[in-house]
């Protein structure tokens, strides 16, 4: 075994999507999912949030691949880091800006702020001044959108 090259973690990929279902409200794929160890880090190929049943076909957002590195100290003091959350979170943000936020639930909502909620933590989009502001901007809008109400999905009465 190469340790080196990602591991495929069929055993973990249910327990993911089904965490990630929960917290977002929304139909969750994933294609392969992997872990390196020389980094350590976890690997998602063809990620996909399917649109609510009420909305056409189709996603509200996909990836063809997220990266996030793990630190190994943090790992070890059960502090999961990752460099590339703030990365997802922003490309995530300007999805649902361009929708003018058309698809974002109040879950959805609720966690993308609790994310920004401390703006003085050094994440890596704040590299790039000009992405950092669409950021800030979006950020804006999101808080004063009102949330898309998830709706049951059965036949209409």
């Amino acid at each position: 075994m190469d340790l080196g090259e990602p591991q495929p973690c069929t055993r973990w990929k249910a327990g993911v999507i089904s965490y990630l279902q929960k917290k977002t409200g929304k139909q969750v794929e994933i294609g392969r999912l992997a872990l390196t160890f020389f980094p350590v880090a976890i690997h998602i190929d063809h990620f996909g949030v399917k649109n609510p049943p009420i909305f056409p076909r189709g996603y509200v957002v996909q990836v063809a691949r997220i990266d996030a590195e793990l630190s190994v100290g943090a790992l070890l003091h059960r502090h999961v880091v990752y460099s590339l959350t703030d990365e997802t979170y922003a490309k995530l943000l300007g999805h649902l800006a361009g929708r003018k936020f058309d698809l974002t639930s109040a879950d959805l909502r609720d966690n993308i702020l609790n994310f920004y909620s401390d703006l003085t933590l050094a994440l890596e989009t704040k590299k790039d001044s000009a992405r950092w502001q669409s950021v800030l901007s979006s950020l804006d809008q999101l808080k004063l959108i009102t949330p898309t109400p998830i709706l049951a999905a059965g036949p209409a009465k």
